[in-house]
């Protein structure tokens, strides 16, 4: 029923030619151009060129930590997922953390406590963990999870904690960008 209304409304179509396009031309009018005065250019005095001085190298300080206002504790306990034997079984990775000590420098190597008690020591040292590849899911994960829950405190940007785990943890060595970390996390 429908093919046949549709066959009876294009037959019923009556071509028909277009029209010509129609095209206004419209005169050229051309404005006249205003007249300028040259103005005598007062000529400055030359001073001579001052010698520059040598570079000064500045001692900077990069802070390489992230401020928390998330409470401490609740950060400690998702971390200590580095210490669960089951975890690292599931993931088939060998436990890189042995006691909740070497965990609270960690995160005092990552992060700095604002206005709450001070459970771990912030440390300006550098240190490079060495772990298993198949970490590097696991660490994505607990970031991203102290990224969600400090920024509804305070709004540091993800690409910082991505710069932090570039930088402290091994199995993020073959990544060339940051960006690439920001895009693991975020699926993460």
């Amino acid at each position: 029923m429908k093919g046949f209304q549709e066959y009876s409304n294009l037959k019923s179509l009556k071509e028909t030619q277009l029209p010509p396009p129609v095209v206004k031309v419209y005169p050229i009018v051309k404005m006249p151009e205003p007249e300028v005065k040259p103005e005598p250019i007062a000529e400055a005095p030359v001073e001579p060129a001052l010698k520059p001085a040598p570079p000064q190298i500045a001692a900077t300080y990069f802070n390489n930590h992230i401020s928390l206002r998330y409470p401490a504790n609740n950060i400690f306990d998702l971390w200590c997922t580095l210490l669960d034997v089951q975890v690292c079984q599931l993931m088939q990775v060998p436990q890189a953390f042995s006691n909740e000590n070497e965990i609270k420098n960690l995160l005092g190597r990552l992060f700095q406590l604002d206005d709450q008690k001070q459970i771990w020591v912030v440390s300006n040292s550098t240190h490079f963990y060495q772990t298993a590849p198949g970490y590097q899911n696991l660490l994505c994960l607990l970031m991203h999870a102290t990224y969600k829950l400090n920024t509804t405190y305070l709004k540091v940007p993800q690409m910082k904690y991505c710069e932090l785990l570039k930088s402290n943890f091994s199995p993020f060595d073959t990544y060339e960008s940051v960006g690439d970390i920001q895009w693991i996390i975020c699926e993460a």
